[in-house]
């Protein structure tokens, strides 16, 4: 609900970054697995596309927009050390986030702070969801989730990644 986007966007305001990873999430429906996964060589700025995804083969290395409310983060997260858009780090070492750790030192602690009971995996739907009400194209919807279409005309259609982008930021953003 949108209340409960505000109390994150109110978190970020506070300056939380797990609150930024929770919007992350919201804003771009990946399973909290696909975004531990995602390289920052897959990550364009520029063209506000990463490319990641697991799972299914309509999820893999599908072209994730990165709406303009959640640029600022992603750009931080850019800056950071290691190969992984998101890292832990150990005695200073950046090492990959494992879902586990994500959760019990980053998810879990943020949801008590913001008196939530939701799961990282809320985002998927809660991207789709704001994807349906902002009336964005059902096929445009599952290449963004990174669903199967079954239609077989859809699947003939291209979509460049600019109409990904217009898409998603055609979401209310902040």
């Amino acid at each position: 609900p949108a209340e409960d986007r505000a109390k994150i966007w109110a978190a970020i305001d506070a300056g939380d970054h797990d609150a930024e990873i929770a919007m992350i999430l919201l804003y771009t429906g990946m399973r909290p697995s696909e975004l531990l996964l995602i390289e920052k060589a897959n990550v364009d700025l520029n063209a506000r596309i990463m490319i990641g995804g697991l799972k299914t083969e309509a999820g893999q290395n599908r072209h994730i927009p990165i709406h303009k409310c959640i640029l600022p983060f992603i750009q931080r997260l850019m800056e950071t050390d290691g190969e992984y858009l998101i890292m832990r780090y150990d005695k200073g070492k950046p090492q990959e986030m494992k879902y586990n750790r994500f959760l019990v030192y980053h998810w879990d602690p943020l949801m008590e702070q913001l008196g939530m009971d939701y799961t990282p995996h809320y985002g998927r739907h809660t991207c789709a969801t704001m994807l349906r009400e902002a009336k964005v194209e059902e096929d445009i919807r599952k290449l963004i989730i990174g669903h199967k279409n079954q239609d077989i005309t859809d699947r003939y259609t291209h979509h460049p990644d600019s109409m990904l982008i217009e898409a998603m930021d055609s979401v209310p953003g902040r």
